[in-house]
């Protein structure tokens, strides 16, 4: 140790301690405001950055102190009574392509159960339809008449999990559009692509397997009254973003290009949380053209899905604020 080391402050008892204890008492979940607040109030002793380092190996690793309300919502699962989220995905077989969709499903590894014609499934699944690469009427009418559907469940897994089982999900896609399945929709994001959209998602991935994670698994945006969000960012063990008219508007954005401009900034910040995730913390300002106006993220509790449902996001909401 070297005595001009830097000092850093080592809560005792440990934070997740103290935020969940809270949480418990509250009997929800805490703001961003709460959790800075437990963590500035929290007792400390100053340390050595490498002591505080040893003190943690071979424990449960604390919740960082310098960005606690971005890693509280992160991992707070892992420290409270709560639902994990798992990836949950509906494969629509028939005709010849059934029985190569089988031996995939077989073979993947995951939790399969087969399921008989359901005419209800048809109408959801072109529901949740995504606009790239439409399916064209050949290929709805197909769905129409599918004999046998899948549902397929990965093991529910904590945020640091989710990037290799989303992984393991996007190389079964890749199989069964190519086998060809009828139609593939995953259910943790309500989000269904054509085939041809899903291979165009798969060829991406062999160049950038992660703006194919997040253009292919993440539903954006997704309009409720004022607001536009994502959903499906859970799969990738990260928040989701919510963003409200008012504030795209206060950007300069005009309102016809409200949901391009959500569509947009969700997705630039998907892959950067993705790719560089460690160096964000809330309060970060984000803008897509120098031109633009720049928004701040605000991290918050996942309200407008219930917790049992499979879109629910544990791990947060990042709402975009103006600056």
């Amino acid at each position: 140790m070297s005595f001009d080391e830097e000092l850093v402050p080592l809560p005792v008892p440990p934070l997740h301690i103290l935020l969940a204890a809270q949480e418990k008492e509250l009997g929800r979940p805490l703001s961003e405001s709460e959790i800075n607040k437990i963590r500035d109030d929290a007792v400390c002793v100053m340390v050595p950055r490498s002591k505080r380092a040893t003190v943690e190996e071979g424990k449960i690793v604390d919740i960082d102190f310098e960005n606690a309300a971005i890693d509280w919502h992160k991992r707070r699962i892992e420290f409270v009574e709560a639902c994990w989220p798992s990836v949950v995905l509906y494969v629509l077989t028939g005709g010849a392509g059934a029985p190569v969709c089988r031996e995939i499903l077989n073979e993947s590894g995951f939790d399969v159960s087969r399921r008989d014609f359901d005419k209800g499934l048809t109408k959801h699944v072109i529901s949740q339809m995504s606009g790239i690469y439409p399916a064209d009427k050949e290929e709805l009418s197909q769905i129409a008449r599918h004999t046998t559907y899948y549902v397929v469940r990965s093991q529910p897994f904590k945020a640091s999990e989710a990037l290799a089982q989303s992984k393991r999900f996007l190389a079964l896609i890749r199989a069964l559009a190519e086998a060809p399945a009828l139609s593939l929709s995953l259910e943790s994001a309500g989000l269904a692509h054509s085939l041809a959209a899903w291979r165009a998602v798969s060829e991406l991935a062999a160049q950038d397997e992660l703006a194919a994670l997040v253009s292919g698994f993440v539903a954006m945006p997704i309009r409720f009254e004022d607001i536009y969000y994502s959903c499906g960012m859970h799969m990738l063990g990260l928040p989701d973003f919510i963003i409200s008219a008012s504030t795209l508007s206060a950007t300069g954005c005009a309102p016809e290009r409200f949901a391009e401009t959500a569509r947009d900034l969700f997705h630039e910040m998907g892959y950067f949380l993705l790719s560089e995730g460690e160096k964000f913390q809330a309060g970060h300002t984000f803008s897509l053209t120098r031109e633009s106006g720049k928004v701040k993220a605000q991290i918050e509790s996942c309200k407008h899905i219930a917790e049992e449902d499979v879109r629910f996001n544990p791990f947060g909401m990042l709402r975009l604020l103006p600056e």
